[in-house]
């Protein structure tokens, strides 16, 4: 099973919930997000309502964790710089 999709979808739902993005950033990692789900619903074979909730649940918990350990603010950094590099 590839749950790289997965993973992809996941990670972009953290950034949305706890990063300060600007609209166009938000807007570049909310169709990430959204492709991933769409590929992983088609992979693993599942409803794309279960994948969203799935990746929605995963989610809180890695926000929840990344701001326990202080990472938070590094991965958004991150994912800025990341977003920067793919325009």
């Amino acid at each position: 099973m590839n749950e790289k999709p997965f993973t992809i979808a996941v990670d972009m739902s953290v950034k949305l919930a706890s990063c300060k993005l600007s609209a166009r950033e938000r807007s570049q990692t909310d169709i990430i997000r959204r492709a991933a789900l769409d590929v992983a619903a088609e992979r693993l074979k599942v409803s794309l309502g279960k994948v969203r909730s799935l990746a929605s649940d995963f989610a809180a918990e890695t926000a929840q964790l990344q701001v326990k350990e202080g990472t938070a603010e590094a991965s958004c950094a991150y994912h800025r710089a990341w977003l920067l590099g793919r325009t």
